[in-house]
């Protein structure tokens, strides 16, 4: 699948679709202790269906669909895209080596932990 790209100044930014895939994923995402959870919903995408990765700091999910309806077609309200396309650019604070993610029901869950040098320290005052 082939990237578009859209020139912002110097910089040249991935666009967030994709000529192919038709359809952004509708995302939740959630901050906890640890980092950030994102929920993507995929419906009709299987987990060999779901490709999520980083590079350059730009988190991308993609989802193929491949469902094949059986019988001849009477009635349509509804159609699965063939492919959903999503990306988030990351900050320095997530730890992208930790990166982890499930597929389950149809949702997508990418957990991105912060990193140890993000997190808040605590510095403890000695009295003298």
């Amino acid at each position: 699948m082939d990237e578009v790209s859209v020139s912002k100044g110097e910089k040249t930014v991935p666009a967030t679709r994709n000529e192919v895939c038709t359809l952004t994923p509708p995302v939740d995402i959630f901050e906890h202790e640890d980092g950030l959870a994102v929920l993507a919903d995929l419906p009709g995408v299987s987990r060999d269906g779901v490709e999520v990765g980083v590079d350059n700091d730009l988190l991308t999910v993609k989802g193929s669909v491949s469902y094949e309806p059986k019988g001849k077609l009477v009635h349509r309200e509804w159609e699965l895209t063939p492919c959903y396309f999503r990306q988030f650019r990351l900050s320095e604070r997530i730890d992208q080596e930790k990166i982890n993610a499930e597929m389950r029901d149809g949702v997508l869950t990418v957990r991105l932990p912060e990193s140890e040098q993000a997190k808040p320290k605590r510095i403890e005052v000695k009295s003298s």
